[in-house]
């Protein structure tokens, strides 16, 4: 719910927006297309991407030594150190040269992408036609893909009916050169506890700080079970005002950051999925979401009702403008348990990137990340969660 609120009221600020620019690069790994904070671009005929998209894309985790300008990413058996400006690079202790060196491009680290491919065993082809990035990756765990680990995981967790959960999400707001006096930073942090009763049954309690806003710290209430949503700021239950049934309210509860809505989302709308690290214990399992794919849906006609419920035609035109202006990227870690494939735990992160500039006519730039997790317990030991009741107005 906080960032479906979030990028509303941040939509509210556009009246009318652009076309957007000319087509970027697109990249896309087995199928889904990688989501980056900046669009990848062409030196010297070679496509440049963010090393830390490629690099979660692919599972793998990504060092930065500032002092020597020194990229290390990491997975498994690869291991790959790049150094900015430099052509020599290292793909497991052996030097190799790269046609391209790594550079600072907007404030972003981007590296060659066919060097990062196939240094990390992937197959990288190139689509004129649609200027694509085509990447395949095959890899196995115990005899499994990773996409096989997650659907047995999809299934294991099926059987349980219940279960509570405890986390922690941070999120940070930063918007630079709006107004005479500067930028504005926000930062919140959120411990959250709640539970799951199918079918769609969530209750989730929240306590919410930040030095930077007066009213902190929060304690809210929220409860839904698909169809509607109930929330208590501390002066009682209300109505939220959704009331959408089947997609429409999928839409909605994808919006939230709880285990429930976060495995639907991965279940509707998981691109990229790749093994992180070798775990004796746990398989360890990344979902990218496919952004473009969730973008559809929302400005489909039952996503749209969704998400704004009485926007007119021409409202929702100028909505999925100004989505077009976002770089928004999703991902989870989930830990799987070899023996019964249950997900014990899941991480996730996030950011949104944009120019402000064609919506207000000024340079600006907001940047929005958002890091979280959360453990599940007591499956199946959840009897009953109550419906509120809830203020008449």
């Amino acid at each position: 719910m906080l960032m479906r609120l979030f990028l509303v009221l941040l939509f509210s600020l556009c009246l009318a927006l652009p076309a957007a620019a000319g087509e970027p690069v697109k990249v896309n790994i087995n199928g889904s297309r990688l989501a980056t904070d900046v669009d990848p671009v062409i030196v010297e005929g070679r496509t440049m991407v963010p090393v830390r998209a490629i690099s979660e894309g692919f599972g793998a985790d990504v060092g930065w030594d500032g002092r020597n300008k020194q990229v290390t990413v990491g997975k498994s058996a690869y291991v790959v150190v790049l150094v900015i400006n430099s052509k020599n690079a290292l793909v497991n202790g052996e030097p190799v040269e790269m046609n391209v060196p790594p550079q600072i491009v907007n404030d972003r680290t981007m590296v060659p992408l066919r060097f990062i491919g196939d240094a990390l065993g992937a197959k990288v082809d190139w689509d004129e036609a649609s200027r694509t990035v085509l990447i395949e990756k095959y890899e196995v765990d115990g005899g499994l893909t990773p996409e096989q680990v997650l659907e047995k995981s999809m299934v294991a967790m099926d059987v349980y009916d219940s279960y509570r959960f405890k986390g922690n999400m941070e999120i940070s707001v930063d918007v630079t050169a709006m107004s005479p006096a500067g930028g504005e930073n926000m930062q919140m942090q959120m411990n959250m506890e709640g539970a799951f009763k199918k079918p769609s049954t969530v209750y989730m309690k929240m306590d919410a700080t930040g030095p930077q806003t007066p009213e902190m710290p929060i304690k809210m209430e929220m409860w839904t079970d698909g169809s509607v949503f109930y929330m208590n700021d501390g002066s009682g239950w209300k109505d939220a005002g959704y009331n959408v049934p089947g997609q429409e309210s999928n839409l909605l509860s994808g919006g939230r950051q709880d285990p429930a809505s976060a495995m639907k989302m991965i279940k509707e709308y998981g691109g990229i999925v790749s093994f992180t690290r070798n775990d004796e214990d746990y398989y360890r399992v990344r979902v990218t979401l496919n952004i473009e794919k969730l973008f559809e849906q929302m400005f489909s006609g039952a996503g749209s009702r969704a998400l704004v419920p009485n926007a007119d035609k021409e409202a929702m035109k100028s909505m999925a403008e100004f989505f077009k202006l976002m770089k928004m990227r999703l991902m989870y870690d989930l830990k799987i348990h070899r023996g019964d494939f249950i997900n014990e735990s899941m991480q996730f992160y996030g950011d949104i990137n944009m120019d402000l500039s064609s919506m207000t006519g000024k340079d600006g730039k907001m940047k929005m990340d958002m890091s979280g997790f959360f453990n599940l317990y007591d499956l199946n030991q959840v009897t009953d969660i109550p419906k509120p009741a809830v203020e008449k107005n």
